[in-house]
């Protein structure tokens, strides 16, 4: 996990970026310039206002990344990566 802040179990990127699981990476950046706009600290006197910002900057980094956006939606599935590595480890060895 990336972030190393957030518990990916638990938080939900698609929805801090208001997109769709199914969003292209193209709708993924457009959300994020668009939120980080209005969230940044230097443009908003939001007391929250960097929390929110890095939980955009959170979200990003993970679902702009096609390999960390795919552990992410397994662990949001309920399946661990260390799990699907195992798995089909075993199964190699399945006569």
């Amino acid at each position: 996990m990336p972030t190393g802040v957030r518990d990916w179990a638990t938080c939900d990127f698609y929805a801090v970026l208001g997109v769709r699981t199914d969003a292209s990476s193209d709708e993924i950046a457009r959300a994020f310039r668009t939120a980080a706009k209005t969230a940044h600290p230097d443009a908003t006197d939001d007391p929250v206002a960097t929390e929110r910002f890095q939980e955009l900057v959170d979200a990003y980094s993970v679902l702009s990344d096609r390999r960390t956006r795919r552990d992410y939606d397994r662990v949001r599935a309920g399946v661990s990566v260390r799990d699907r590595k195992s798995a089909r480890l075993n199964s190699s060895h399945i006569p």
